[in-house]
């Protein structure tokens, strides 16, 4: 069942009564909440990634608009829509990211953000050139570069009494897009393709995201694109 369109703000709730940090202009993503997930719900098949969202549960889209940032349709994006972590004792390194079933969006290129003790999430879509102004200057710079980026062990519990553990680390795969036309686009999600102990592994993130339309409405730049991301969900099934 699809519930109302919800925003971004509605995510950093736990983020901002722990850190202190203001929701930024970000949280005028539109977003649709599929399914609720409140902990550890993708299973990670055979490999040692862990997705931190719930399969085909949360899809969103970023209005065209110039208050975001988006001063020309064109204006690249960071999306930080997924949050991983490695479940082995030995790191892994991703090798690739590339989008999954891709309508009209380029894909620029991809980062490693690591979230220290689960504090400072980033803002989950913005613009690409204020990506990281909401978290501390030092974390941003950190990031690591795909391919290449290493990712190494959780090193303890996700949860404790129920709740997520601020003893580990989680990390954001943050991807750089573009629309590649005015008409906006999406994507069901991220392909990672990546090394562990030895072995090769792919990992399909299904939460859907998409840019709008241009120069329409903030609030009628996605419509098309979500209706297009529930429809390609719905016929996989």
């Amino acid at each position: 069942m699809i519930e109302p369109f919800w925003t971004v703000r509605s995510l950093w709730r736990r983020a901002a009564a722990s850190t202190g940090l203001r929701p930024s202009a970000a949280s005028l993503v539109i977003m649709a909440l599929l399914a609720a997930c409140v902990t550890a719900c993708a299973p990670s098949g055979p490999g040692p990634l862990v997705l931190n969202q719930q399969q085909e549960g949360i899809s969103s889209c970023m209005p065209n608009s110039p208050a975001d940032g988006l001063h020309t349709w064109a204006t690249p994006v960071g999306y930080a829509e997924d949050m991983y972590w490695n479940q082995s004792s030995q790191a892994l390194t991703i090798e690739s990211v590339s989008l999954l079933d891709p309508h009209n969006l380029v894909l620029h290129g991809s980062v490693l953000y690591e979230m220290v003790h689960d504090f400072h999430p980033l803002p989950l879509a913005w613009a690409w050139a204020q990506e990281g102004r909401e978290v501390p200057a030092a974390e941003w710079r950190a990031r690591q570069r795909i391919p290449g980026a290493v990712m190494p062990p959780i090193g303890g519990p996700f949860e404790q009494n129920g709740n997520i553990s601020h003893k580990v680390n989680l990390y954001e795969i943050v991807v750089d897009i573009s629309a590649a036309t005015s008409a906006g686009g999406w994507a069901l999600g991220e392909v990672v393709k990546y090394q562990a102990s030895g072995r090769a592994y792919t990992f399909e993130a299904r939460t859907g995201l998409g840019i709008g339309t241009a120069r329409r409405l903030a609030r009628e730049s996605c419509n098309a694109q979500m209706k297009a991301i529930k429809a390609a969900f719905a016929s996989r099934k």
